[in-house]
């Protein structure tokens, strides 16, 4: 049940993944004049993604109620092609 609950508030959650990237890119494109915020949150979403493997690997979780939950959460975000590619139609400079 608390799986399913998870998977219905998915699509909010990826709402907001998307909205926070664009607030963030267009901070550094404005303030900061980086004409290709996109590089960045690819570069750091890849580094994140990386350092969350090693912790899964390190923690060698078991199959358990919990880490069914803990998958499903991490599915709410979207993927990071969709990610950088959203930011690099709305914020990069051409």
């Amino acid at each position: 049940m608390a799986i399913f609950r998870v998977r219905l508030a998915s699509n909010p959650l990826q709402t907001d993944e998307y909205v926070s990237d664009k607030f963030a890119s267009e901070k550094l494109r404005d303030t900061f004049h980086i004409e290709k915020p996109s590089k960045i949150l690819e570069s750091t979403l890849d580094e994140l993604s990386k350092f969350q493997d090693k912790l899964d690997k390190s923690k060698n979780m078991k199959k358990t109620f919990f880490s069914d939950i803990k998958s499903a959460l991490r599915e709410y975000h979207p993927p990071v092609g969709l990610r950088v590619g959203n930011i690099i139609i709305r914020v990069d400079k051409k």
